[in-house]
């Protein structure tokens, strides 16, 4: 559902979660462990990767860049991810932090209209 000012609601007919909108009115979706770009009218899937092919997203900026994260079936290896133009790009583990099943929960939260990504 879609709430605009001054305007009727608008149904989307979308099966999913919107987590995030942005100025154009495009939405991150969630639905399960599948994530969606939904924009101009047109639902996309963001895809993980054959490893980790769990998608969870978080938010998108006004340049239609989407920030998550990937992971596996099991759990403790999420990796944080952007994706730009629908092509995914896992972002590198901080300086110091070995990439195990300990240490290996890494999640992209937002993400600003300069590209800068917080997790």
């Amino acid at each position: 559902m879609l709430w605009r000012d001054n305007a009727p609601p608008l149904d989307l007919g979308l099966n999913g979660i919107p987590v995030d909108i942005n100025e154009d009115g495009n939405m991150a979706i969630q639905r399960g462990s599948t994530a969606f770009l939904w924009s101009d009218g047109t639902l996309r899937r963001l895809r993980g990767t054959r490893w980790r092919p769990h998608v969870y997203v978080n938010a998108l900026n006004d340049h239609h860049v989407v920030v998550g994260d990937v992971s596996r079936i099991d759990a403790g290896n999420d990796r944080a991810a952007v994706w730009r133009n629908e092509r995914l790009r896992m972002q590198r583990h901080p300086p110091g932090c070995r990439p195990d099943r300990y240490s290996g929960w890494y999640r992209g939260v937002n993400i600003n209209n300069s590209g800068l990504v917080i997790g």
